[in-house]
């Protein structure tokens, strides 16, 4: 019995080590897109002045867009696109293009 439970407990260690020794990788394709958006969000603000709520909400809901379709599309591998599809409901599912999750 103490065996069986050493050896459940070696095997979660593994397990855990693997999971959480990965290295953060520094991609230059992602750190470009990221620099590209930054210059042009700075070029905006100084052509376009922001100075009522609706232009706010919409400013920020077109950055909030640019930001989810960077990290669908360049972020996250195609397994993790995949778990979140499976989590919306199947209306969503169906209307969402497979290119874009």
């Amino acid at each position: 019995m103490e065996q069986e439970i050493n050896n459940m407990l070696s095997q979660t260690k593994k397990s855990l080590e693997h999971q959480y020794n990965t290295r953060l990788e520094f991609k230059p394709k992602e750190i470009a897109i990221v620099l590209v958006l930054s210059v042009a969000g700075i070029a905006l603000l100084s052509v376009v002045t922001i100075s009522t709520l609706p232009t706010l909400i919409l400013a920020g809901s077109g950055i909030a867009a640019a930001y989810l379709l960077f990290v669908l599309n360049f972020v996250l591998n195609p397994e993790e696109r995949e778990m979140i599809r499976s989590c919306l409901p199947e209306v969503c599912q169906k209307r969402i293009p497979s290119w874009l999750l």
